[in-house]
């Protein structure tokens, strides 16, 4: 009886091991998060080489007209860091849909060199364009872009403790300065470079992203780390203008503004881990 019951309990044992390997955790199927973003690097969005500008003495302002001066001028979109809510569903193990809004942190980094600068008669007052070139080259514009965008996922190993996934979606955005305008106010006189009396703006997005959720405790929360490439459309300047022209020919130029999101998850609705 003893060697019987030893060799049932061996038995016993064999059977359970491999039933306990295949039990399986839970899965998130609807989730709720909030995320902090760090946009990065500096991309550049218009340049013009030769901008010609109406001659401006400052502190004679009525003084006749003469050659005009001629800037170069460019602005760049720059890094900052951004807020973002959004919500997944997976019907199933493996694809999902998402819906997301994303403070993107950025702003506009402006440039100015002077190209060709006409001097006071008889060295007389000061070049209101070179003033206001020195106030605009180096200056960063805080805007708000905020983008709405839907999408889907595609997800691996739902129920391990690492989960990779992909990401697609697209959607609009709202840009609120205008990514043209640039007006020097800071000078006694104002220097209207572009000067379209638009302010904010729509436009469309879309967006891809990689990464990967890691679950914490017994899956009531998540981490979320994702590296993603958000598209978005700017109105760009074109080409130069005639001196006092100062609505510039446009388009619209989609750029590429990637950002490093981590973000934490609240797990609302999950599927219990099964034994086969």
């Amino acid at each position: 009886m003893t060697r019987r019951a030893g060799v049932a309990a061996l038995l016993g044992l064999a059977l359970a091991a491999p039933l306990h390997a295949q039990a399986t955790g839970s899965q998130a199927n609807l989730v709720f998060g909030v995320a902090a973003s760090r946009s990065t690097g500096r991309t550049m969005l218009w340049s013009v080489g030769r901008q010609a500008l109406p001659y401006v003495n400052i502190q004679d302002p009525g003084n006749p007209p003469i050659a005009p001066d001629t800037l170069a001028v460019g602005r760049d979109i720059d890094a900052g860091f951004g807020l973002m809510f959004y919500g997944m569903y997976f019907p199933s193990t493996t694809f999902g849909f998402s819906g997301e809004v994303h403070f993107l942190g950025t702003q506009y980094a402006d440039r100015c060199t002077p190209v060709s600068i006409t001097p006071p008669p008889a060295g007389e007052g000061q070049n209101g364009n070179a003033l206001a070139c020195l106030d605009i080259d180096g200056r960063e514009l805080s805007t708000s872009t905020v983008l709405a965008t839907v999408g889907v996922v595609a997800r691996a190993w739902s129920r391990q403790q690492f989960s990779p996934f992909l990401r697609l979606g697209g959607g609009l955005g709202i840009i609120s300065r205008s990514s043209v305008d640039m007006v020097d106010t800071r000078n006694t006189t104002l220097i209207r470079v572009y000067d379209t009396g638009e302010g904010s703006s729509l436009t469309f997005s879309a967006m891809g992203a990689v990464g990967f959720t890691t679950r914490l405790g017994s899956g009531g929360y998540q981490l979320r780390t994702e590296v993603r490439d958000n598209l978005v459309g700017y109105r760009a300047v074109t080409m130069a203008t005639p001196a006092g022209v100062i609505e510039p020919p446009t388009e619209v130029r989609y750029k590429h503004v990637l950002s490093i999101v981590v973000g934490f998850e609240v797990v609302l609705e999950k599927s219990r881990g099964r034994r086969y």
